[in-house]
């Protein structure tokens, strides 16, 4: 394993969160990674779950060149702290500075939160999303502090169910959403919850408000994570 800790690449602190799981280290986006994380999850494999309005979309030429990116793994810009994107964040492959997927988590209430997110190409083989999965609940408990958090999955995605039911994740009611493109997909929603969070340093931060522009309702995580939604 590379030298990529969290000794060396620090801790939560206000307006900035930490993560590592075996093969990932997270952390809290900054406007920096906009272009790479959009890129992410622009091409057509990806798109069939998460429907993004056109406007998002990264043309082909443009996403080959920004997941090429070295990613910071310390958020700073011209030695200053980077400029966060709310409630996102980066999952960045722990053995080179590239990046391997996104999530988000949305506020639904005070202590609820939705979990989206999506992998990049390179990284959609294998269990990787399970790591991404196992951060979704990592950060809502016991960054975030919320009693709640839902992962909607389409239930012929059986990696996501998979990952969801393994990392503590409860089977829920079912509903047919209407993604941003239009198109509409049926989803059970995965609920995960505790009865004693914990707020690390960075805490909920000020944009814990409304639903990230990121990952709405409208964006089944699960089915996002790997481009594994069907229509």
């Amino acid at each position: 394993m590379p030298s990529w800790t969290l000794e060396t690449l620090g801790t939560c602190a206000p307006g900035r969160h930490a993560l590592a799981t075996p093969r990932l280290f997270l952390r809290t986006a900054t406007l920096a990674d906009a272009l790479p994380l959009l890129a992410a999850g622009s091409d057509r494999e990806a798109q069939r779950g998460l429907g993004w309005p056109a406007r998002q979309i990264v043309p082909a030429w443009r996403r080959r060149r920004a997941l090429r990116w070295r990613m910071a793994m310390r958020p700073v810009s011209d030695g200053a702290p980077a400029v966060p994107l709310p409630n996102l964040y980066v999952a960045l492959d722990r053995e080179r500075p590239r990046l391997a997927g996104a999530l988000g988590i949305s506020p639904i209430g005070e202590d609820a939160g939705i979990a989206g997110g999506w992998m990049a190409p390179a990284y959609r083989e294998g269990d990787l999303f399970g790591d991404l999965v196992d951060a979704w609940r990592e950060l809502a408990h016991h960054h975030l502090g919320l009693l709640e958090v839902r992962s909607a999955v389409t239930p012929d995605n059986v990696e996501g169910v998979e990952a969801v039911r393994r990392t503590g994740f409860a089977a829920g009611e079912s509903e047919v959403l209407t993604l941003e493109d239009g198109r509409t997909v049926p989803v059970v929603w995965y609920v995960s919850s505790v009865t004693s969070p914990v707020r690390c340093a960075a805490g909920r931060g000020p944009d814990w408000k409304g639903t990230s522009p990121w990952t709405t309702g409208a964006v089944p995580p699960a089915q996002a994570s790997q481009g594994c939604g069907r229509p």
